[in-house]
């Protein structure tokens, strides 16, 4: 009893699962997927066990974590949201919001500094292939429904078109994005020829399933890729000046 206890206590602790499972969790949010009966279920344990994660992390990670320059930023941000959410913007919908930032900054994007960086890699590389292969599939089922003309309505909304199985052309296409630079990625690290061609090919599907949705916000994304690429890659500061200077002007005019 007491080894399936402790099975059990390591399942629930590991960061890592809980990031697979919020995955999906996340894709039933923008989905066809989230008028599945009882799939709201499911946000309701991703939400019970975030809890339990950041209850740990209170508890026993940080008497021995070390406080990291990036953290402060982090801490002031999540405080002053909070105060502004509880006093100033008192919503029930804000404190929600707030919620989902503190689970997507504490844990989805933290950096378990607990665990060898081999590891780390690792997880990482299992996740994108888990967020890319959801991806192949859904894409792959939305541009059939585009060129075949198929739609599907439930409770009002119409599935098809140029969103696919995405609840809209938005959401479909920041997703396909996303999946575009992730599948560079693999590519860049697969040594097996036939998975390269095959990262290559849903790049190919991906990319064609973003200019189809008509989304702009995938485009943002794509850009600020290749801007933060290059911001880390080129050393020259006087580039790297400018590349700050361009966005602030424009944002500024």
């Amino acid at each position: 009893m007491k080894e399936i206890i402790k099975n059990i206590y390591e399942f629930v602790d590991n960061k890592f699962y809980f990031k697979l499972f919020y995955l999906f969790v996340s894709f039933t949010f923008v989905t066809i997927l989230k008028d599945v009966p009882g799939i709201g279920i499911l946000a309701k344990i991703a939400q019970l066990w975030a809890v339990i994660l950041i209850l740990l992390m209170i508890i026993e990670n940080y008497k021995k974590r070390k406080i990291y320059k990036f953290d402060i930023p982090l801490g002031i941000f999540m405080i002053l949201t909070l105060i502004f959410n509880t006093v100033v913007y008192r919503n029930s919908e804000n404190i929600k919001i707030w919620l989902v930032n503190l689970i997507l900054f504490l844990i989805m994007f933290s950096v378990d500094v607990f665990r060898d960086k081999k590891t780390l890699i690792k997880e990482l590389n299992i996740i994108t292939y888990f967020y890319v292969m959801i991806m192949f599939f859904a894409s792959t089922a939305s541009l059939i429904m585009r060129f075949t003309g198929i739609t599907i309505t439930l409770k009002e909304v119409a599935f098809g078109y140029s969103r696919g199985v995405f609840e809209n052309e938005n959401a479909l296409g920041i997703a396909a994005a996303i999946a575009i630079v992730m599948c560079i990625y693999l590519n860049y690290i697969e040594k097996n020829h036939k998975l390269k061609i095959f990262w290559i090919g849903n790049l190919v599907l991906q990319a064609i399933t973003m200019i189809g949705s008509d989304g702009r916000s995938a485009y943002l994304i794509i850009i600020a890729v290749i801007y933060t690429f290059i911001f880390i890659w080129n050393k020259n500061k006087y580039v790297r000046a400018g590349l700050i200077l361009i966005p602030t002007l424009v944002c500024a005019g």
